[in-house]
């Protein structure tokens, strides 16, 4: 049991080392990054100025956020988010396409519904 442990804590250690940060990042990056509920949202890292950085959300809101608040986009084809698909309510979803633009998604929930979305109404899990 204790070997399992540790493996499964250098696995962990091992990906959070190769996860860039936002201060490797170039402004224009798309990123993930924590909104005020805490939940992490795409945008786009738009400035840096000393510790903070600029980010415009795909919904067209704005934060500025300090570096452990942002992290890579890393979504594609089977990740797994959660989307508002009807007003207010948030529904788990895979994704199941994405494109042409770089925001539109395609995505499909538990009931095999599929659906046509954006990232500016989805969040990361």
């Amino acid at each position: 049991m204790k070997t399992m442990l540790a493996v499964g804590a250098l696995a962990l250690l091992g990906a959070c080392a190769t996860m860039p940060s936002a201060r490797s990042m170039q402004d224009g990056a798309w990123v993930l990054a924590e909104w005020e509920d805490g939940q992490f949202y795409p945008g786009v890292l738009t400035g840096r100025s000393g510790g903070v950085y600029q980010v415009t959300f795909d919904d067209g809101t704005e934060a500025t956020l300090r570096n452990r608040q942002i992290r890579p986009y890393d979504w594609q084809i089977g990740t797994v988010i959660s989307c508002q698909l009807t007003e207010g309510v948030m529904t788990t979803v895979t994704i199941s396409t994405m494109g042409p633009s770089t925001t539109d998604l395609g995505v499909v929930d538990d009931a095999g519904v599929r659906t046509a979305t954006n990232t500016g109404r989805c969040r990361a899990l």
